[in-house]
């Protein structure tokens, strides 16, 4: 069961097509539901995991679902293209985040990311 469901999730996000712009937008230590991260991004014409189609359709994170949430941040950094920004809050970077152990390792594997820019709202 969890294969299926993995290899569905995996299906969600595909690589842009080339020369399309992604504008990824990443965010950690916050605080909140990603609220903050969302303002940001529609602010400078980004998107968040939250606020993609798949985003919104995943079910509030909990841990009986945390699998699908995994799986999800980890499929968006892979298909993350050109320029990324990463929003990091007062808490900083954990290495128990998310965005440490499932997405920073994709975006630094990932070929088609140019750069990984860090912009501080922590205050």
């Amino acid at each position: 069961m969890f294969g299926e469901v993995f290899s569905y999730v995996s299906s969600w996000f595909t690589a842009p097509e080339a020369g399309s712009i992604n504008p990824n937008v990443f965010w950690t230590g916050i605080g909140d539901d990603g609220t903050i991260a969302k303002k940001w991004a529609e602010s400078n014409g980004g998107i968040t995991l939250e606020m993609s189609s798949i985003g919104k359709n995943l079910p509030k994170w909990s841990v009986e679902n945390e699998y699908l949430w995994r799986e999800a941040s980890t499929n968006y950094a892979k298909s993350a293209r050109g320029d990324v920004t990463v929003l990091i809050g007062t808490y900083g970077i954990s290495e128990s985040s998310y965005f440490y152990k499932y997405e920073l390792p994709e975006l630094l594997n990932n070929p088609n990311v140019t750069s990984i820019n860090y912009i501080n709202l922590g205050r």
